[in-house]
């Protein structure tokens, strides 16, 4: 039996609107950039975070404490040490969940955290940020859009029923069952009309 129920809101709109990366500066001497700002569960690419530290001390070891927090509260964390080239800048990249062991994975819809904190030789925050996990692949869409809809944590070849809803209405062709691959991803889609009805729409599975 499915472990998981989870929900999430979409809006179909007759205008286009992207979502961008973020780039958020953290203090004069460093920058974190994340990337992509969301993203779907199940997603094998990951999410990229990239540090780029400037105005230290060159040849000297530098030590950063990487700390992802996903919405269920649980912490993942790893440590890179950097020795500095003559410039006295340095970029290290990690990829969530891919490099920060065992657990770590996009498997809960809502916000992570990041906080990345230099240890060594001092201790200062060099990098904050968060980014967004959806079930849908987008927040927004156009009339005749194909809405893609992923999930992951299910056990393999979990019977999921998925949901989409307007105002407790049941959008055409839905619920739909679906069945978990052999790790545990579901994979469903929506494409709209033309004469799909625009507004607030509630995907769940369940």
């Amino acid at each position: 039996m499915p472990h998981r129920r989870i929900k999430a809101t979409l809006t179909v709109v007759l205008v286009v609107l992207s979502l961008v990366g973020q780039l958020l500066p953290v203090r004069a001497a460093s920058t974190l950039t994340i990337s992509p700002s969301r993203t779907q569960e199940a997603s094998s690419s990951g999410v990229t975070l990239i540090l780029t530290v400037r105005g230290l001390v060159g040849g000297r070891s530098y030590t950063d404490y990487w700390a992802v927090s996903d919405p269920s509260g649980n912490n993942y964390a790893i440590t890179t040490t950097t020795v500095a080239p003559p410039s006295g800048n340095y970029t290290v990249i990690e990829v969530y969940p891919r490099d920060f062991g065992v657990g770590a994975g996009l498997t809960y819809v809502g916000q992570y955290s990041v906080a990345i904190f230099q240890t060594s030789p001092g201790t200062s925050l060099v990098g904050a940020g968060q980014f967004g996990i959806g079930i849908t692949d987008k927040l927004f869409y156009q009339r005749t859009q194909l809405i893609s809809i992923k999930a992951a944590g299910y056990n393999a070849n979990d019977m999921v029923a998925v949901s989409i809803t307007k105002g407790g209405i049941a959008a055409p062709g839905f619920p739909i069952h679906v069945t978990a691959d052999g790790s545990g991803n579901i994979f469903a889609s929506w494409i709209t009309t033309a004469s799909t009805l625009t507004g607030n729409y509630t995907v769940s599975l369940s």
